[in-house]
């Protein structure tokens, strides 16, 4: 019995050198000293902030310049919506702009040149471009005899890169017959 008490004691007395043998140094957070940060507000500031308050023409100032802020942002919202606005017409324009070419193109098929001419005019008048109608506008106003015009437009087709222009104004330099033939479809 003495034996095992003895036993028993030793275990004691060694067990806690094997459990702090295990603790790592970083298994605690490190000590942090607390730092406060307020700085409270010192009494003659305090003090002219109450006297600020209290003079009717400082309130005034804050009052208009508030009234400024409310403005500013009331323009700016109204600014926004009519970029809105604008946007939603553009896409409006821009599908009648699409409907207009595709009906023109109905009529060129159908070798209607002034029912063409009408059509593209109202795709223009939409506010959006495109270099295969004014090509086509050329060709068409060449076949109609409006040399002076056709080649106007034309020359527009050029300048938006359609290389078929340059075909085209070439052709008419060197005095060759224009047919339905060289409309873009």
């Amino acid at each position: 019995m003495r034996f095992r008490c003895f036993l028993l004691l030793a275990i004691l007395a060694i067990l806690p050198i094997f459990v702090n043998a295990q603790a790592n140094r970083f298994d605690q957070p490190a000590e942090m000293p607390v730092i406060n940060t307020y700085v409270p507000i010192p009494s003659e500031m305090f003090m002219l902030m109450k006297a600020m308050a209290s003079n009717p023409e400082v309130r005034e100032r804050l009052k208009q310049q508030k009234l400024l802020e409310e403005r500013q942002r009331l323009l700016k919202e109204q600014e926004l919506a009519e970029e809105r606005k604008k946007i939603f017409e553009r896409m409006a324009d821009k599908q009648d702009f699409e409907r207009y070419i595709q009906l023109g193109m109905e009529c060129l098929k159908k070798k209607q040149i002034t029912k063409f001419l009408d059509y593209a005019h109202a795709a223009l008048h939409c506010g959006h471009y495109d270099a295969t109608l004014y090509y086509n506008l050329g060709i068409a106003y060449m076949l109609l005899k409006k040399k002076r015009i056709g080649k106007r437009w034309l020359k527009n087709a050029a300048e938006y890169g359609l290389r078929k222009a340059n075909e085209a104004l070439y052709a008419i330099k060197q005095k060759h017959a224009l047919s339905y033939d060289w409309f873009i479809y």
